[in-house]
């Protein structure tokens, strides 16, 4: 069998790297759905499987809760710093 592999378009650019913990069940079903959909037709990895889902998810939370308007910068509010909460010495 000649399965020639699909190259990456050219498009695609450069990439920012992502770091995220995630429940073990959901690390497996990824792993799984990226073995399956790696050949012909779909050609995707780990890494443009996940890009797909986080568009998707994206585009719902934009319609869900932004008038399906793009996110920007969070707007100041006083005393409130946007990330993760910082553990305070003791």
């Amino acid at each position: 069998m000649n399965r020639k592999r699909k190259p990456a378009p050219a498009s695609e650019g450069p990439k920012a790297h992502l770091t995220a913990s995630i429940a073990p069940d959901v690390a497996a079903e990824l792993d799984n759905a990226a073995a399956w959909l790696s050949g012909h037709p779909h050609w995707l990895n780990k890494s443009r499987l996940t890009e797909m889902l986080l568009r998707l998810g994206l585009e719902q939370l934009r319609q869900d809760h932004n008038n399906g308007e793009p996110f920007g910068p969070p707007p100041h509010f006083p005393g409130h710093q946007p990330g993760r909460p910082r553990k305070h010495a003791a």
